[in-house]
């Protein structure tokens, strides 16, 4: 079993955290991101020196950068951007990244899900014996009502966020061999 660092604890405690008030609120607070930049870096480079204190700077660069870029619809709230800035202050580039790759699964994941909920199974399964016998294959008005409002309806990010950055913490060497980036 690892042995967890004071900071790997303290960024999971705030990741859950944040996790838990955007499951409730789909809001992210400023109270808890900012802060968390601040104390992050100034763990870092006071537990750690000032490689590791600049090193949590570029991890927050990251953060806030990764979870900007691959959104052209602006899905992501800046709250979710800042969390994740607030995860690189606490565990650096490299896990932030690490972190970036398993919250991208986390949320497919829990997307998939919500999705597969929302199906009216019976209508679908209506629909998939019309279409094997040739006949028009439609979803009944209520059935898409219900496909449409789940997918109208905002994901909370920072539920996936938090698995991504246990995972990351938990699994940082071995998805590094397994990517080829460690012996």
């Amino acid at each position: 079993m690892q042995t967890l660092t004071i900071l790997q604890i303290i960024a999971i405690a705030i990741a859950v955290i944040c996790a838990a008030i955007d499951f409730r609120t789909r809001k992210i607070p400023n109270l808890i991101t900012f802060p968390s930049w601040g104390i992050g870096i100034i763990l870092n480079f006071v537990l750690l020196g000032a490689q590791a204190g600049l090193w949590a700077i570029v991890g927050l660069i990251v953060g806030v950068f990764i979870m900007m870029l691959p959104d052209p619809r602006n899905k992501v709230g800046f709250g979710d951007c800042k969390l994740m800035g607030a995860m690189g202050a606490f565990l650096g580039w490299k896990i932030v990244v690490i972190a970036w790759g398993y919250y991208a699964l986390s949320y497919g994941l829990i997307a998939l899900v919500r999705l597969l909920t929302a199906i009216p199974w019976r209508s679908f399964k209506a629909m998939v014996h019309a279409a094997s016998v040739g006949a028009p294959a439609t979803l009944d008005a209520e059935g898409a009502a219900k496909i449409n409002k789940t997918m109208k309806e905002k994901v909370p990010i920072g539920p996936a966020v938090a698995i991504g950055v246990i995972l990351a913490v938990l699994l940082e060497k071995a998805t590094l061999q397994f990517l080829g980036f460690a012996g």
